[in-house]
Parts: structure tokens; sequence; C-alpha cells
């Protein structure tokens, strides 16, 4: 029976892994959405497939949470005053940010996107993805920690945002917001302008996986960690039965919304299950010894392979994707070995891109360097 957590390493494994399984669906997930047939999708097991990737951002969203406040915690008096640090992280959130619209820019040119944009072309520029909320609710909760100082007055403080985002979502799903706040604003506050992944609710997810790095933190350099997990998977189980018993109640405590995406039962419902994927692989890692680094390498590259596959599928500015060529044409089979192809390939390309970053280091940084002057070059002449 495990009763303490040994860890030498800078990174938890189990995170990680939840990371690296939360890319592997969005890659499932994001195959079988490009290449499926309609008449396939309009099978009884495509809506279970549905119901299932419904975990999927919510995972990302919350093992990012979770890789960011163990870093933090680890070594917060690096993240509380002015310093290299401080500045890495925000310019790293802030880059994140500007990617996220440039993977939704309609034109590779700066006058024509300025000029010439129709109301259609402004909201996909502005549509608001799973890179913008994470980077922005990061960013967000750096610049808090570095106000507020004190690490528990800031885990109280985000838990109390993310409560806060999460009740109100319901309210702020269905206001009318066009026309009376900003593009650039409202597409964060609701899916009025037809962003995937608005703050309310989802950046509480991200919030929710601060709180539970506090707390591990916390317990495992008081060797509680195994105590700590058991806890938080009664708590999980509590909490998944009570959403669910509600949830079928019907009581009409908010006003119309989308409950899949708004509603609070449906957001600790998920949360609920993620705890309890993430919480089996914190005993697996205590169980199985896994000698490959791959997991490790894709959890800590997640972000990189999140933009990359979206280029590969979906398409950019700049190429066509492969939907373009062969979107809604394929069978089940046809598209699983898509999935695989793009699973091995992106696999070797995070673990080439991580190895390269550490070991060329100063030829990766100008190479990024060089590619986003030219991007910015072409792009305003």
């Amino acid at each position: 029976m495990l009763h303490t957590y040994h860890h030498k390493s800078d990174r938890f494994l189990f995170v990680d892994m939840l990371r690296f399984l939360a890319v592997m669906l969005m890659l499932q997930g994001h195959t079988f959405e490009a290449f499926l047939s309609a008449d396939i999708k309009k099978e009884s097991w495509y809506f279970v497939h549905d119901l299932f990737h419904g975990l999927t951002a919510p995972m990302f969203l919350f093992s990012s949470g979770v890789a960011f406040g163990i870093s933090t915690f680890k070594k917060w008096e690096d993240h509380i005053e002015i310093g290299f640090p401080i500045y890495k992280r925000i310019s790293r959130f802030v880059g994140l940010i500007i990617l996220g619209y440039a993977l939704h820019l309609p034109f590779y040119d700066f006058f024509k996107l300025l000029f010439e944009s129709t109301e259609s072309n402004l909201l996909d520029l502005f549509q608001v993805d799973a890179l913008q909320c994470i980077a922005v609710t990061l960013l967000f909760l750096q610049i808090l920690a570095f106000i507020i100082k004190d690490e528990k007055r800031f885990m109280i403080l985000n838990l109390t945002f993310a409560l806060i985002i999460i009740f109100i979502s319901p309210i702020l799903y269905n206001l009318n917001i066009r026309n009376s706040i900003p593009i650039w604003i409202g597409s964060y506050i609701n899916n009025d302008y037809r962003s995937w992944f608005p703050l309310f609710p989802w950046s509480g997810y991200t919030m929710l996986g601060i709180v539970f790095a506090y707390y591990f933190i916390e317990e495992k350099e008081h060797e509680h960690a195994v105590v700590l997990i058991k806890k938080i998977v009664l708590f999980a189980i509590v909490i998944g039965a009570i959403s669910f018993i509600l949830s079928n109640l019907n009581i009409l405590l908010y006003p119309p919304h989308d409950f899949w995406k708004a509603n609070p039962l449906v957001v600790f419902g998920r949360l609920s299950v993620i705890i309890l994927i993430m919480s089996s692989l914190f005993y697996l890692e205590q169980k199985i010894h896994i000698k490959s680094k791959v997991p490790t390498i894709i959890g800590s590259e997640s972000l990189f392979i999140y933009v990359v596959h979206l280029i590969i599928i979906y398409g950019s500015v700049l190429n066509l994707g492969l939907k373009y060529l062969w979107g809604g044409k394929f069978n089940v089979l046809q598209s699983l070995a898509v999935f695989v192809f793009l699973l091995l390939f992106m696999t070797w390309f995070a673990v080439f891109w991580h190895h390269g970053k550490i070991k060329y280091r100063k030829t990766f940084i100008y190479l990024r360097i060089g590619f986003i002057i030219l991007f910015i070059f072409f792009f305003l002449y």
C-alpha cells in the first residue's frame, strides 16, 4: 500500500501523462471531425464520440493550470519579484495570445485586413480558442501573484475567481453583446462572436488546476501527497454524483443557456472525471516505471503540438490544411489511419523540437526570431 510519494524530478510524470492523454484525444477528435464523412457523423456512435471528447478541452485546460501551478509554487519567490522568470513568462503568454490570433488571420496582408475585412472575417480573426483562453488566464494570474505576493492569499483569490466564473457563466452565455461590446473584448465573454473557448466558463478549469497544484505541492513537501490524492478521489466522486443527480432534477436556477457548454453542473461533472483520470495516472506512476521520456516531452510541448496540429489539419493563412484536400471524404478506418500517422509524426516532431531547443538553444532562438521577423515583414509589405 502506498503511503508516501517519492519524487526527485522537477516534473511530475502523472501531470505530463494527463497532458499527453489530452493531446492524443485532441488529435483523434480533430482528425475524425475533419475527415469523417457527413453520413457517418449522423450515426448514433458519433454522438457518444462527441460526448466523450467533451472532456478533451477541459482536460487540456485543467492540466495547463496544474503545470503552471506546480512551477509557480515550487519557485514562488522567482515569480513575485521583477526578474527574468517573470519577463519570460509574460512574453510567452503574450506571444501565445498573438499566435492564437495569427492562426485565424483571414488574409496575409495587413492593409487588406485593415480596410477590406468583412464582419465574417473579423469574427474569424477575433474568435477565442483554447490557446488564448489559457494564455490570458495564466497572464492574469501571473500578474495577480506578482501583486498579492502571498501564496495562500493568491490561491484563495484564484479559487474565488474560478467559482465566480463558473457560476455566472450561464447568465453571461446568452447575453446579446453584439454591437454593445467591442468584438475583441466580447469574444472573451461568450460565444456571441463565435468563440469556441471564451473565459466563461473555460478559464475556470485552468484556475481549479492551479488550486490542485497548490495543495499537491504543499502536501508533497510533508510526504502526504498520497493521502491528498485519496481525499481528492473521494471529493471527485461526491461532486460527480451530486452534479449528475442535480442535472436530472431539472431545477431551473438560470435563464435559458447551452447546458453542455455553460452549466456549472457540467463543469463540475467533467472536473470529477478528469480528477479521477489524473488520480489513476498518479497511482500508475507509482506502480509502473516508464523508461521512455516521450510522455514527458509530449506533456511539456503540448501547446506546441496544439498549434502545429491545427496548422496541419485545418491550415493557416500560409497553407492549406489536410481538411481542404480530404475533409469529409473518409470512412472510420481511413480517418483512424490519418490519426495514427499524425500522432506518430507529431510525436517525432515534438521530440525533435524539444531536444533541438536544449542542444541547439541559440540556433533555435535565432530561427524563431527570424521566422517572426519574416512573417511580420511580408504581412506588412
